[in-house]
């Protein structure tokens, strides 16, 4: 079948199941493309894991005459913060990773000033202890005082001046909490 158009040139018909002419130039490989790096062709399975292929976990190669800021794949890769061996972050410093004289306010906290005042001035009923939260210490000041007539009102009084100049055994109060300053 035959078809002519209006400037005369003759259009043969092709049947549609008939393949188009190639010429030798188009049917050859460019020059700049590398049959070793193409990606292989697949859909990610339905498990919702990552292929482990080369090819998957290398990332994509750049595109020909493009600088290479393609995915750089695991290899090259920082570490996710909290992974085993990433950086942990900010060196650290002080107590629980705060600098030096800086710390997490505690509500909950007993006052050092509070307790060696207490313990100065009425450290010979315990009431310094009882601050503290030792309960039995400060019975046990109590009765030493009653017993030895008001000479074991010494030992309030070196407690105190202990805990003001931040003597290492009251560091803590009974719950270990730091005293706060």
């Amino acid at each position: 079948m035959s078809t002519t158009d209006p400037t005369g040139a003759d259009h043969t018909a092709q049947p549609q199941d008939a393949a188009p002419e190639t010429s030798a130039a188009a049917s050859e490989i460019p020059a700049d493309t590398d049959p070793s790096r193409a990606l292989p062709h697949f859909p990610a399975p339905l498990t919702g894991q990552v292929p482990t292929t080369p090819a998957a976990t290398a990332g994509y190669p750049a595109a020909p005459g493009t600088p290479g800021y393609g995915q750089q794949g695991t290899a090259g890769a920082y570490p996710q913060p909290g992974a085993p061996g990433a950086p942990s972050g900010y060196p650290q410093q002080g107590a629980a990773g705060y600098p030096p004289g800086y710390a997490p306010y505690d509500p909950a906290a007993k006052s050092r000033l509070t307790a060696g005042l207490l313990g100065i001035f009425l450290g010979s009923i315990g009431v310094h202890r009882f601050y503290l939260g030792y309960i039995g210490i400060g019975l046990l000041q109590i009765a030493a005082t009653i017993v030895t007539f008001g000479t074991a009102a010494l030992w309030g009084l070196i407690e105190g001046i202990m805990i003001l100049a931040r003597a290492r055994a009251f560091n803590n109060d009974a719950e270990g909490r730091p005293l706060r300053d």
